[in-house]
């Protein structure tokens, strides 16, 4: 129940502001790992405005704190749709591939976001739904590279996972398809090498080529490659403490793409693997008229009908201006404001 407790000064009655297009995300939603270097989205989204959206997309973000909005964010993957969403349609829940991109070691929350882009050129938050728990990230084993372009977030990816066998002077590449996931960018011809390196990652070790082919392939947008493998020469140096073998793909312009780690001669090779479903904000099990996400919060059982928070109550504290009363029926200001908050009840 909402209850007014006083009345003072400053409520604006009939304003109007410029509506935005009412786009939603279509539950329920999941991201989770498809490889060492991808994730999946799981969502639908749907159109409940009168006009065509701009152009969309899913972003999954990770954050430090519960919400988004009271630390910094860091953006793992994008998903970008090829074109805009009429009025009162929708796209079916379905699971979209994306590269992972992992900003650093540490625990996130992750949240995925649905944008919408604006005729300034910048993408706006349209809805959002949080994920629930924590993951610990880390870089060790590989992930999609990212640049500062938007459409350059992590865009390539290992759509499985790739391995490496070593038989004397060459190595056998086999390469689950490369996924090029950008809107607009081309990679260019694309090179595969075998790195040895001192660490578990392409960046802040020491590394020296120890493979490299061609792949005479170029993906263009929203394309991917077949499975296949790969034979090339393969030169091994017996430096103490390179003990990792990282499987790093170019472009035409030597560009970073992805990496993954292939080989570990002390140790074994990084894995990563996790599950998180959205946050049940409107989700009610036990049909007892709270949300399953409600009852977590406090405590009561999201099975159990009878198990079930009391009723709450909401004060609330109303400012008005001056003259705020000659905007309503007979001047009378209280009536307003009365059946504003008996409807809001009923909701």
């Amino acid at each position: 129940m909402i209850r007014l407790i006083i009345l003072a000064s400053l409520l604006s009655l009939g304003f109007s502001a410029q509506a935005a297009t009412q786009v939603d995300l279509v539950c329920a939603c999941e991201i989770r790992t498809n490889s060492h270097t991808s994730l999946v989205l799981k969502a639908g989204i749907r159109n409940r405005d009168t006009t065509t959206s701009a152009n969309l997309r899913l972003r999954a973000i990770a954050h430090e704190s519960l919400s988004n909005f009271d630390s910094s964010f860091f953006t793992l993957g994008f998903h970008q749709f090829s074109s805009t969403l009429a009025a009162g349609a929708s796209v079916a829940n379905s699971e979209f591939k994306v590269g992972l991109s992992v900003p650093r070691n540490e625990p996130f929350y992750i949240t995925l976001v649905l944008e919408e882009l604006q005729t300034s050129g910048s993408w706006s938050q349209v809805d959002s739904i949080r994920t629930r728990g924590q993951v610990t990230l880390n870089q060790a084993g590989g992930y999609a590279v990212s640049s500062s372009s938007d459409d350059f977030q992590a865009p390539v990816f290992f759509d499985g996972e790739p391995s490496a066998q070593f038989s004397g002077g060459n190595v056998t590449i086999s390469l689950p398809p490369i996924v090029n996931s950008s809107l607009t960018n081309t990679t260019g011809n694309l090179t595969v090498e075998i790195l040895q390196a001192n660490g578990d990652s392409i960046f802040g070790t020491n590394f020296f080529t120890a493979a490299s082919q061609s792949l005479e392939l170029s993906l263009a947008p929203k394309t991917q490659s077949t499975a296949g493998t790969v034979t090339t020469a393969f030169s091994e140096q017996p430096n103490d403490g390179f003990d990792f073998f990282l499987l790093r793909v170019r472009d035409a312009a030597q560009n970073a793409l992805v990496f993954r780690t292939v080989r570990v001669d002390n140790g074994s090779i990084a894995t990563r693997s996790f599950t998180l479903p959205a946050i049940e904000i409107l989700e009610d099990t036990d049909g007892d008229g709270v949300s399953n996400y409600n009852e977590r919060l406090l405590g009561t059982s999201v099975t159990d009908a009878n198990s079930k928070p009391a009723d709450p109550v909401v004060d609330v504290l109303v400012y008005t201006s001056q003259g705020a009363a000659a905007v309503t029926t007979n001047n009378d200001l209280q009536t307003r404001i009365d059946g504003l908050l008996a409807t809001t009840n009923t909701i």
